[in-house]
């Protein structure tokens, strides 16, 4: 490699520097004895032969391979100014690949100033300047820093792949990220790089994992890198990290009693602690936020929260039904319930959710009947729907949430009928429902239905009817228990 190769020894310079005059001798004006020969002084030590001799050559025809050497001397001695305009000129002639060979002879020590020199002169170039031509320019100093300090220099590193992904070059700046990441995999920076790239490519899977791995390693840094974004780009940002939150939250509770243990729960609150930092005015961050309190069963943490943000009684019906699951942690089920019910016609995959934030002994004895039966009263027409409409208009939905709240908690849920359709008029829609999968001859179906109507209304004298008729009909290997 470049970068390894050591400067020729004394004893070896001297040799190329006799062989390089005699080939000067033999092939006057010749470029390629001349340069050989600056080389060899240069190795020598003799850095103002070769410094004159180059400079000769220059005057006469200025060359990417001359300009190169010229620019390592002029830092070499010190010329700063006119080692920047050489380089300049080096790379507006658009060949620096005269650099490689260069470097197998350049010490360690040029090669230290040549990278500094040249990621120095980017940032001055950046500094304040956005046009496409200004970043190009930065481009090029960067890759000769990268390239003169064989592949190891991060900061350029970093730096081209910003300016590559301003380019809209983002497949090339995701290169760059990957570069740096493959020799330190905990870099933040890089990973928020790459992950914000991976944004502007939509491409949502490897920018939510990018964000997550720097979130482990240094979680406000990459709040201040959200942050830095355009509000477009940080808002998507955010939506891809609270539904992933959302989906390990809802697996989490599915495989885990609630309250769920703290190391279950840890990438959640990182993610929900970075959305409320990043968006301190979007309510949905701290909904999530007590969503995942009430998970590991910090109820009182989740009601300050509620009570802090959305007050004692919110409007927003969501987080009304939060202060529903804290009633039913403090076992009062009846305004629990009552809290519950206002998300249950609109969001029923909400109502779903947040019963599972409660103890297996919590779910049963009230929310889970109330709730159900409050949904299938709204779509049997409890309210606005006018009293004619019911015998047309009646989902079959709505008597399935009948049927789950019965068999969460029968004596609950009979309860929860009387106060409202009331049980004769349940067990009409129940009577409804099975003369017309009766008359479809769905059998079964209707049985179903005519137990839990009975259920309703035990006393019945139609759907008894239609029970023993149906049990008279199912023969053959389809037997109704």
């Amino acid at each position: 490699a470049v970068h390894r190769s050591p400067v020729l020894p004394f004893r070896s310079a001297v040799g190329v520097h006799t062989l390089a005059l005699l080939l000067m001798e033999l092939q006057p004006g010749a470029d390629g004895p001349q340069i050989l020969t600056a080389d060899a002084l240069y190795q020598l030590g003799r850095v103002e032969e070769a410094y004159r001799l180059l400079l000769n050559i220059e005057h006469t025809a200025p060359r990417p391979p001359i300009l190169a050497r010229l620019a390592i001397l002029q830092l070499h001695r010190g010329f700063l100014y006119d080692a920047y305009q050489l380089l300049k000129k080096l790379i507006n002639s658009g060949d620096t690949s005269c650099l490689w060979p260069l470097l197998s002879v350049t010490s360690l020590q040029d090669r230290a100033l040549l990278e500094k020199h040249c990621h120095t002169a980017s940032k001055r170039i950046l500094c304040g300047q956005q046009a496409e031509s200004a970043i190009r320019e930065a481009v090029a100093y960067l890759s000769i820093a990268i390239m003169t300090s064989g592949n190891e220099a991060i900061d350029s590193l970093l730096e081209r792949a910003r300016c590559y992904a301003l380019l809209g070059q983002w497949k090339t700046a995701i290169f760059d990220f990957t570069a740096i990441l493959k020799e330190h995999p905990d870099h933040v920076q890089a990973l928020c790089g790459r992950g914000f790239t991976y944004l502007m490519l939509n491409q949502q899977k490897e920018c939510t994992l990018d964000i997550l791995v720097a979130l482990q390693r240094g979680a406000e840094e990459v709040t201040q890198s959200m942050l830095s974004l355009k509000d477009k780009a940080r808002k998507l940002v955010s939506e891809w990290l609270a539904q992933h939150c959302r989906s390990s939250l809802s697996e989490t509770l599915s495989a885990n009693p609630v309250p769920c243990r703290e190391e279950l729960l840890q990438e959640a609150f990182m993610i929900g602690g970075a959305l409320m930092n990043t968006d301190c005015r979007e309510p949905r961050w701290y909904l999530l936020y007590i969503d995942i309190l009430l998970a590991k069963g910090e109820v009182n943490a989740a009601g300050t929260h509620l009570k802090q943000v959305f007050g004692q009684e919110p409007r927003d019906a969501t987080a009304k039904a939060r202060w529903g699951v804290v009633k039913a942690w403090q076992q009062n089920y009846k305004v629990a319930a009552n809290y519950l019910s206002v998300v249950a016609e609109k969001e029923p995959a909400t109502l779903d959710f947040l019963i599972t934030l409660l103890q297996l002994v919590q779910r049963k004895p009230y929310p889970g009947p109330q709730c159900r039966w409050q949904r299938g009263e709204k779509g049997l027409g409890r309210g606005p729907l006018p009293q004619r409409q019911l015998s047309c208009c009646v989902p079959t939905k709505s008597l399935a949430y009948f049927s789950q709240a019965l068999d969460l908690h029968e004596e609950q849920a009979l309860l929860c009928v009387e106060a409202g359709l009331g049980t004769q008029r349940l067990a009409e829609m129940f009577l409804r429902f099975v003369l017309q999968n009766y008359g479809q001859q769905k059998l079964e179906k209707a049985w179903l239905l005519t137990e839990t109507g009975l259920k309703v209304d035990s006393s019945h004298v139609e759907l008894r009817r239609l029970r023993a008729r149906i049990k008279r009909e199912v023969s053959g290997p389809c037997t109704v228990h």
